[in-house]
C-alpha cells in the first residue's frame, strides 16, 4: 500500500476435520524490488483513492485496488487501498475478512491488473 504501509496475510484451505486447528504464521516478506510499480494509497471514509507510484517487491506482480469497511465495533467506516500485491490477493471475494493488527477489513471490492515497469507507466 506504499513504503510505510504494508499488509501481509496468510491463508490455508483444508478439507478434513480439525485441519484448521494449527497456527498460521505471518508470511515472510521479501522486500527486494522486482522492477514493477503500482499506484499506492490508503484512505478512510472513501471508496476510492489515488496516490503516488510505489515499487513492488518480491512476488508482487499485480496492482490491487481494495475497498470496503472497517469492523470497529458499531462504527464501520469505509476505506480504500491501492498498491502492489501477489496474485492470490486478486481472488479475495466480496465479504472476505482481512484481519490486521488492530481491526478487521471487510472487502466489498477487489480489482486487479498486472503491475508494470516504470517505463510502461510513463507511456500511459
Amino acid at each position: 500500500m506504499g513504503p510505510q504501509d504494508y499488509l501481509a496475510t496468510n491463508s490455508f484451505c483444508c478439507q478434513s476435520d480439525n485441519c484448521n486447528s494449527g497456527f498460521l504464521s505471518v508470511p515472510l516478506t521479501n522486500l527486494t524490488e522486482n522492477g514493477l510499480m503500482c499506484p499506492a494509497c490508503t484512505s478512510v471514509f472513501k471508496d476510492k483513492c489515488m496516490g503516488p507510484m510505489t515499487r513492488c517487491t518480491g512476488k508482487e506482480n499485480y496492482c490491487v485496488a481494495l475497498s470496503g469497511h472497517v469492523q470497529a465495533g458499531i462504527f464501520k467506516p469505509r476505506f480504500a487501498m491501492r498498491g502492489c500485491a501477489t496474485e492470490s490477493m486478486c481472488y479475495a471475494n466480496p465479504g472476505a475478512e482481512v484481519p490486521t493488527a488492530s481491526h478487521v477489513l471487510v472487502l466489498s471490492r477487489t480489482e486487479c491488473s498486472k503491475a508494470a515497469t516504470p517505463e510502461a507507466w510513463r507511456a500511459h
